[in-house]
């Protein structure tokens, strides 16, 4: 049984408890212990536990565990393992939890919110000389958007970041060539245009390919990036303070997550 490839099925369902004895097969996640890596553990957090991580070490040896945090529940723990994955355990490290914990007075999902503090990355880390940037108003509010030339979403997103106001918008060109065949070619004429921010407009709102010849250009390493970043659709925007939202949004949720502009 390979686990981990079963972890988006059984993430919608109610949390399933099975014994590590039937898990000989668990693929490891790629490691967050790197600059653009997993948030740190909040204040008051211990993210120890030698004696549970030596057990999930014996248990699950394929596991990759990053970070071990107490949960509200007694003797439960929840293991961080790379940017996307939330398992809980007990305290003996022999049976695992698979699902979204939530608090039932409120409803809060305590893994979705552990899933979105995983997700942040610090966007002073993120290579601007390999975005360009698009400025309304003062610009001071910041926000930075992975995008595909050839993405109807990301088309949709461009004709509704103009009714933001004082942003600076870094566009990073980010081709998903296994869905849009010719989205690194177009993506590249826009990179090689004279006016960058002209050619991906009339490349978005007016589905007009820019002719540029080819010249050297970010995108691949954009596609690498993203890639180690765990991004696997488009558009995915980053906010000032590390939030990371992937797919559209209305621009009422943009104006929230980007804060106030004076």
């Amino acid at each position: 049984m390979n686990f981990l490839a079963h972890l988006p099925r059984l993430a919608t369902a109610t949390l399933v408890l099975v014994a590590t004895s039937s898990l000989p097969s668990i693929v490891p996640i790629t490691a967050a212990a790197e600059s653009l890596g997993v948030a740190a553990p909040s204040a008051g957090d211990s993210s120890d536990y030698p004696e549970l991580r030596a057990r999930l070490k014996e248990n699950v040896p394929e596991l990759q565990v990053d970070t071990i945090r107490a949960t509200p529940i007694p003797h439960v723990f929840a293991v961080l393992s790379g940017r996307s994955t939330v398992l809980y355990v007990d305290e003996s490290g022999q049976y695992v939890l698979s699902g979204h914990l939530f608090k039932a007075k409120d409803k809060t999902d305590l893994t979705a919110a552990t899933l979105a503090e995983l997700s942040r990355i610090d966007p002073k880390l993120l290579p601007l000389a390999d975005a360009f940037t698009e400025v309304h108003g003062s610009g001071k509010r910041q926000l930075y958007v992975f995008s595909d030339p050839d993405c109807p979403y990301c088309k949709e997103l461009e004709t509704r970041l103009p009714q933001l106001s004082d942003v600076t918008i870094h566009v990073f060109l980010f081709p998903l060539t296994s869905l849009h065949p010719n989205a690194r070619h177009n993506a590249i004429s826009v990179w090689c245009s004279a006016n960058r921010s002209e050619a991906w407009e009339a490349k978005m709102l007016h589905d007009v390919t820019p002719t540029a010849p080819e010249c050297p250009n970010p995108v691949d390493r954009n596609v690498e990036l993203g890639s180690r970043l765990g991004f696997a659709g488009t558009p995915t925007l980053i906010f000032a303070d590390g939030r990371v939202v992937s797919g559209l949004i209305p621009v009422e949720g943009i104006e929230r997550l980007l804060g106030p502009s004076s």
